[in-house]
């Protein structure tokens, strides 16, 4: 049986190949819509985000990989009510730590 990580994080790869199973890594069909700023959380609550987000990323590499189990993952930040998401350039990066430092924030 074939395990496939529906994700491009090295982290998630790091974290994944300390396991020492076999795996493919591939990138997930389906994308977030970009990178995402901070914007209202949608109407679930963000566990429940984070959960829907990789159950999307895994269902879209079903169809190349039908007998394959795919793992799909994703983290959002929860701050003050607003959804942060991956940023898309190092000037976001910078930014998104800024709004961060100092100030309590739920990781999911």
């Amino acid at each position: 049986m074939t395990l496939v990580l529906a994700s491009t994080s090295p982290r998630r790869y790091q974290i994944l190949a300390l396991l020492g199973l076999p795996f493919l890594m591939v990138p997930p069909a389906y994308q977030e819509g970009g990178a995402r700023r901070a914007v209202p959380l949608p109407a679930r609550p963000p566990a429940e985000e984070a959960l829907h987000q990789a159950r999307l990323k895994a269902a879209s590499l079903v169809s190349r990989f039908p007998e394959a189990v795919i793992l799909g993952s994703d983290t959002l930040i929860n701050l003050d009510g607003l959804l942060v998401g991956k940023p898309g350039s190092p000037d976001d990066a910078r930014a998104t730590l800024q709004r961060l430092r100092g100030r309590t924030h739920d990781v999911v």
